[in-house]
């Protein structure tokens, strides 16, 4: 049985690593902490080792089953075999192929404006249809100021704020107060950072009824709070329950995701 393992190893090794991007790959898990680039680098890299675990079965199955384990030694697929998988693992779980050291230089970088709405709050596009734009929190924060309120649609998890934690956040507010929030990344879910805006009005009461981490869709009026950290509010005029969305994280490098 030694001698078939070690004949085999190569294989074996492959297969092993090949299994595990593919429960990653075929269960979408990589939309949970992948950013689109490592996703086509893992399907890229996923199927060069299947070629490669093709070549090492022909290869081993040609070899003649030696009568002991060979000493060490390395061919160049044995080689590639053994690095390939761990560089490929590294570049997907650990990366910084979406970010550079200009990435962080200017004030707001990560928290760039939407794409997809133009949204500038000091000088707002034309308000939609339905009286509300579609705006998530990294859109939000990438306000510098927020002249005005803005109606916004937006959608995150509930968290139910205690009195202690209003009284910490907001010492002088008065009513009912609640947290929408979702996690933003830059790269990975490594660097998973909250994003959260306090919701405020007689809405809230409904809220603070239902349970947390649920996954809401809220309408109202977002300003500055005010507050250092900075805070912004939400003064909620309409909520629905949602699903969750099938790509949770925002990316800080690109607000236009939901």
């Amino acid at each position: 049985m030694a001698r078939i393992l070690h004949h085999w190893r190569g294989p074996l090794h492959l297969t092993g690593w090949l299994a595990l991007f593919g429960l990653i790959l075929l269960n979408g898990d990589d939309s949970y902490y992948l950013a689109r680039l490592q996703t086509q680098i893992l399907w890229a890299g996923s199927a060069l080792l299947a070629l490669m675990l093709l070549a090492s079965v022909l290869r081993t199955a040609r070899a003649p089953m030696p009568a002991q384990p060979p000493g060490a030694g390395w061919s160049v697929l044995g080689a590639v075999s053994a690095f390939a998988p761990l560089t490929l693992f590294l570049i997907t779980g650990v990366t910084t192929l979406t970010l550079n050291s200009a990435s962080f230089s200017a004030p707001g970088a990560r928290a760039a404006q939407s794409a997809r709405i133009a949204f500038n709050a000091a000088h707002p596009p034309p308000l939609p249809a339905d009286g509300y734009y579609d705006l998530n929190l990294v859109a939000l924060y990438g306000q510098r100021e927020i002249p005005a309120p803005i109606p916004a649609r937006v959608v995150g998890k509930l968290s139910h704020i205690t009195p202690e934690q209003a009284q910490r956040h907001l010492p002088n507010h008065a009513g009912p107060i609640a947290m929408l929030y979702r996690h933003a990344i830059a790269c990975c879910a490594a660097d998973a950072t909250p994003v959260g805006v306090i919701l405020e009005g007689e809405a809230v009461a409904q809220l603070n009824a239902q349970p947390g981490n649920i996954w809401i869709s809220v309408e109202g009026m977002a300003r500055d709070g005010g507050q250092q950290p900075r805070l912004i509010l939400l003064d909620v005029q309409h909520w629905r329950e949602v699903e969750k969305p099938a790509k949770p994280y925002l990316y800080w490098l690109n607000p236009d995701s939901q």
